[in-house]
């Protein structure tokens, strides 16, 4: 937080997420991808971006779910593969 910056008193919650409710001095940017099992959201207050940072925010947004579908997939094969051994 800045030092003259003051904490939203908003807050969005899950069922506001994916219902895709509006809340009052808040905005939400979602990942791209539309047929995982969990969604990726950068909440933000409410302010108007420009093109290119709403393009930024999203490629990171990616980048994050990327990562965790990599460690997912890697933490499942290492649990596989412990099953697997006598």
């Amino acid at each position: 937080m800045r030092p003259d910056g003051v904490l939203p008193s908003a807050t969005m919650g899950n069922r506001e997420i994916l219902e895709d409710r509006h809340v009052e001095g808040l905005g939400k940017i979602n990942s791209s991808q539309k047929n995982l099992d969990f969604l990726t959201v950068c909440i933000l207050p409410k302010i108007q971006l420009s093109e290119e940072e709403n393009i930024l925010i999203t490629a990171i947004i990616n980048l994050i779910e990327m990562f965790f579908i990599l460690y997912r997939a890697d933490f499942l094969h290492q649990q596989s593969f412990n099953n697997d051994a006598p």
